[in-house]
C-alpha cells in the first residue's frame, strides 16, 4: 500500500508541476503534503477494514472482501450528462448504490447560504437516473480539510435529500443558462469569489474579489 500511496504522488507532483499550472514550488510542497496526509489516512482506514473483514470471515472471497471494504463506486461516468445541460459526460467522485446516494468530495468549505454544490449535486443524480433508469434519493458532500497544524486531516459530510425543489431549480437554472449561451449573453461577475476559485485571475485580472470567508 505504501508503494501506491508513493506512485500516486508521484503522479500528483507530476501533474501540478505542469507549467500551465503556474504554482510555485512552495505552493507544490504545500499541495503534496495535504495529498500525502489524505492518502496515509485513507490508506490506514482501508487497510483496518480489509483486516477486520478477513477476521470476521476467513473464507471471505477476494470479491466480497472488496464489497464490503470498499461499498462504493468512485468516478464512475455518467454519459447521459449532456441531456441534463453539462457540456461534457461526468464523473461524480461517489456514488453509493445501497444507499441510492451521490456525491462529490470537496477540499474546502461552501458557504451553507450557497445552493449551487447542490444543484450540481443534483444535476449528477439527474444524470445518473436517465442512464441507469434507476433513483437517486440522497446527495452529499465530503469536506476533506487538510490542516496546517497536524498531519490528520479533518473530514465533515454534508447530506441532503435530491428533493422536488432542488430537481425542479436545477432544471430551471440550466434552461436560463442555455438561454445565456444560446442568445450569448454574458454573465455578469460576481461580488465576491471564494479564494480557490482557478479563474479568479481571468475573470478579473489585476483586481482583487477574493471573499476571505468562503
Amino acid at each position: 500500500m505504501n508503494r501506491k500511496k508513493t506512485k500516486m504522488l508521484q503522479d500528483i507532483k507530476k501533474e501540478i508541476s505542469k507549467p500551465s499550472n503556474k504554482l510555485k514550488q512552495k505552493e507544490i510542497k504545500e499541495i503534496l503534503k495535504d495529498c500525502d496526509s489524505v492518502l496515509e489516512f485513507e490508506s490506514n482506514q482501508l487497510s483496518s477494514r480489509i483486516h477486520y473483514f478477513i477476521s470476521r470471515n476467513e473464507s471471505i472471497t477476494k470479491s466480497s472482501l472488496i464489497q464490503h471494504s470498499v461499498p462504493i463506486v468512485l468516478n464512475e461516468e455518467i454519459k447521459e450528462a449532456k441531456a441534463m445541460g453539462f457540456a461534457d459526460k461526468i464523473t461524480p467522485d461517489f456514488v453509493f448504490h445501497k444507499e441510492k446516494a451521490i456525491g462529490d468530495m470537496k477540499t474546502y468549505q461552501f458557504d451553507q447560504k450557497d445552493q449551487s454544490y447542490k444543484l450540481a449535486i443534483t444535476g449528477y443524480a439527474l444524470a445518473y437516473e436517465k442512464q441507469h433508469n434507476e433513483d437517486i434519493d440522497c446527495g452529499f458532500i465530503l469536506y476533506c480539510l487538510p490542516h496546517k497544524n497536524r498531519f490528520t486531516p479533518l473530514f465533515e459530510l454534508e447530506v441532503f435529500p435530491i428533493s422536488d425543489v432542488l430537481r425542479k431549480n436545477f432544471i430551471e437554472k440550466r434552461n436560463r443558462l442555455a438561454q445565456m449561451v444560446y442568445k450569448k449573453i454574458k454573465p455578469n461577475l460576481a461580488t465576491k469569489c471564494p479564494e480557490s476559485c482557478p479563474y479568479l485571475s481571468k475573470c478579473a485580472p489585476g483586481k482583487s474579489r477574493i471573499d476571505k470567508n468562503k
